[in-house]
């Protein structure tokens, strides 16, 4: 621990060379430790494109041990945005705003949908929903699942999706999530007011900027 609050204190003073240095010594001594993957991930990320292959395997090392570990998920998404890839840098918002209460749950429901599981994905959201039904975040992802599903799911995945708004009226991606529905069943006007209330409300959620499971 002593040397990884070392590494923070040089970060802090822009050492960058000697905070990379004193996070790989900590991971030497503890090849499995988390944090010091998450960190040392984070500081290569920012080094530039040719050090996103070691930082993306560093964080998803650290999600293979710890899948639940929120700044894992957040930095992975960053490596994948540096990178391009940018439906991956998508899921991997998703996963980090949605584990923010670390939610064992909504953990499991997020893998299944990166593995396109998407039954399993609904059922699991679905189960959430029972055991807090004005969950916001399991509303969006249920109703965002079902408005790809065909144009039968769409009433349903409104009715979901506006009452994600009446109990969270700014929550950017209900906006968002409606406003495709709203064009995907031919209300072009609404839909155009949604993505308006989203784009106005984009810079109040900063790690889900990218969020989408479509």
């Amino acid at each position: 621990m002593e040397t990884i609050y070392s590494g923070i204190m040089h970060g802090r003073r822009g050492e960058i060379h000697e905070a990379l240095a004193a996070y790989i010594n900590a991971l030497l001594l503890e090849p499995s430790f988390v944090p010091c993957k998450i960190l040392i991930g984070a500081v290569l990320s920012s080094r530039g494109s040719k050090m996103l292959p070691v930082a993306r395997t560093l964080l998803s090392d650290a999600l293979r041990i710890e899948p639940t570990n929120r700044m894992a998920w957040y930095h992975l998404g960053l490596v994948h945005r540096d990178d391009g890839r940018i439906a991956d840098a998508a899921d991997c918002f998703q996963a980090a705003s949605m584990l923010e209460e670390s939610d064992p749950i909504e953990s499991f429901s997020i893998m299944h949908g990166r593995r396109g599981e998407i039954h399993e994905a609904l059922a699991a959201y679905i189960n959430a929903l029972l055991l807090e039904p004005s969950f916001v975040p399991c509303k969006i992802l249920i109703g965002a699942v079902l408005s790809s599903r065909g144009s039968k799911m769409l009433p349903v995945a409104r009715t979901l999706l506006s009452d994600a708004l009446r109990i969270e009226p700014t929550n950017r991606m209900a906006w968002y999530h409606l406003g495709l529905v709203h064009r995907d069943d031919g209300r072009i006007a609404d839909a155009a007011d949604c993505f308006q209330a989203a784009s106005m409300l984009e810079e109040s959620d900063p790690i889900e900027s990218f969020s989408s499971i479509l």
